[in-house]
């Protein structure tokens, strides 16, 4: 029943709700090429807007998208995440669109 309802908030549109944004590199700081999945998580902790609040929840590299990546996740070396690399974009919850430009 709990899962229903958090499907229905990702799926309702308001000014209430979050929703999933995929940032590219161009609208993030260079700053988080080269971070691990925590080390980027934690600068948007630390940088939190507490008018628009974004949460890091994943990565697209190329084609995949990657949620919630473990930091020792083992495997082919193509299918795992290690850190940002060049090429890849941000996924995060927000309400809008995040402005990371402040993010350091």
């Amino acid at each position: 029943m709990v899962l229903a309802f958090f499907h229905r908030e990702l799926l309702t549109y308001s000014e209430d709700t979050n929703g999933i944004y995929i940032i590219t590199e161009d609208k993030f700081p260079k700053a988080i090429i080269g971070k691990t999945f925590e080390e980027t998580a934690e600068m948007f902790y630390r940088n939190r807007d507490p008018v628009n609040p974004a949460i890091l929840i994943g990565v697209r590299r190329e084609d995949r998208i990657i949620l919630n990546p473990k930091e020792k996740r083992t495997g082919q070396k193509d299918k795992k995440f290690e850190r940002f690399e060049e090429g890849d974009a941000l996924i995060v919850i927000a309400f809008n669109l995040p402005d990371l430009s402040d993010i350091k």
